[in-house]
């Protein structure tokens, strides 16, 4: 039985994942200061957490359902960052803060997750053309 390709994988599944993902993480980011819960560590390491799995997901997801564009990686990054800096920018819409420090975690999260993504998709590629060489 043949396998699916990664590209079709990625097109049926990876893009409503990042899509699905997207919208949670920006309707958690825009709820009102008062809604959220405290931490005793700061919100910097869930800051992190939610781009790392952005820039994780972004970068799957253009690099294996586009393997045409060139530098997917940092297509992602950029994305994830330019987001970043929009959901600060647009905080203060719904009564919280925005704050450089988060862009900061926003921005080291989704570098660490696309350097994930680019690792995974660099693996798949590999063992897809060593497959199809009959290695």
């Amino acid at each position: 039985m043949k396998s699916a390709s990664p590209r079709r994988l990625a097109n049926r599944w990876l893009g409503p994942v990042v899509g699905v993902y997207w919208l949670i993480a920006f309707s958690g980011t825009h709820l009102p200061g008062n809604a959220l819960p405290t931490r005793p560590w700061g919100d910097k390491l869930d800051h992190m957490a939610g781009y790392l799995i952005l820039g994780l997901l972004l970068c799957l997801w253009l690099g294996l359902s586009r393997p045409w564009i060139r530098y997917a990686p940092l297509w992602a990054l950029a994305l994830a960052i330019a987001y970043g800096a929009l959901d600060e920018i647009t905080q203060p819409i719904v009564y919280r803060v925005a704050d450089v420090g988060d862009w900061i975690a926003d921005s080291i999260g989704a570098t660490v997750g696309v350097a994930l993504g680019s690792t995974v998709v660099f693996l798949i590629r590999r063992r897809r053309n060593t497959q199809c060489d009959g290695g």
